[in-house]
């Protein structure tokens, strides 16, 4: 990573830091908060406009896009708050239209992370090792039945919203071997993070309520770990060639 990217990380960084002693005062401060969270994302949105790390325009754009409706439904679930929209159905529809946002973001991060590993020769990782998919069906079966009671009439888009969200961790982990190893980690564990992310919106509000610490760490730590993981992508083949040829 070079000296602008460690800027714009080492900014992202301290605006988390920033957002996670908002999110103490969140009930007092509620503006203060709203203002905090929408934040986050223009940092990251400006590091890829900036950065010379991503030569790829089509990569590029698809991050940026992704990025941006992230950062739409980071604002739209700002409203999604009591203290700021007393009125149930006006919460709800600020939620559905969040969930609308995240929901393009993972769409596309999906096309962006299959990018990557079209090209693979071999098995993607969750073809190799099935078990991924069995452990993820269980877990996700266990979130559904939890809330199914709750969500009512917001089953269906939950659901479409889940497989999207699967979708995206199994794309992350099928760039096995087609990219280096600490984009793959970075990138493996960002999506895992935003799965958990996500899971914990969905207890603290169709279930159990969740502390907004938790839900925003692994949100930040997701879209930073992605972003990160992105920008230090190097084609496999084109460094096991080189490898090759120097010997």
């Amino acid at each position: 990573m070079g000296k602008l990217e460690q800027r714009f990380f080492v900014a992202y960084l301290a605006w988390a830091i920033l957002e996670m002693v908002a999110q103490i005062f969140k009930e007092s401060y509620p503006v203060v908060h709203g203002v905090v969270k929408s934040g986050l994302m223009p940092i990251l949105i400006l590091m890829v406009v900036v950065t010379p790390r991503l030569p790829n325009l089509k990569i590029r754009m698809l991050l940026l896009a992704s990025l941006i409706f992230s950062w739409g439904g980071d604002v739209l679930l700002i409203f999604d708050d009591i203290n700021l929209v007393p009125k149930l159905e006006e919460r709800m529809n600020f939620f559905k239209a969040g969930l609308a946002s995240f929901l393009i973001a993972q769409l596309i991060y999906i096309v962006l992370f299959a990018m990557h590993s079209k090209h693979n020769n071999k098995r993607s990782l969750v073809m190799r090792r099935p078990f991924i998919l069995v452990v993820m069906a269980v877990v996700t079966g266990v979130i559904f039945l939890e809330i199914k009671d709750t969500a009512q009439d917001l089953i269906v888009p939950v659901v479409v919203y889940t497989i999207a969200l699967l979708g995206m961790v199994i794309s992350a982990l099928n760039r096995r071997g087609r990219t280096n190893e600490v984009s793959f980690w970075l990138v493996a564990f960002g999506a895992f993070a935003f799965l958990l992310s996500d899971t914990l919106i969905a207890f603290d509000h169709f279930h159990t309520p969740i502390d907004g610490m938790y839900i925003m760490t692994t949100y930040m730590f997701a879209q930073g770990a992605i972003v990160l993981g992105l920008l230090n992508h190097s084609d496999r083949r084109e460094v096991d060639a080189t490898q090759s040829h120097d010997q």
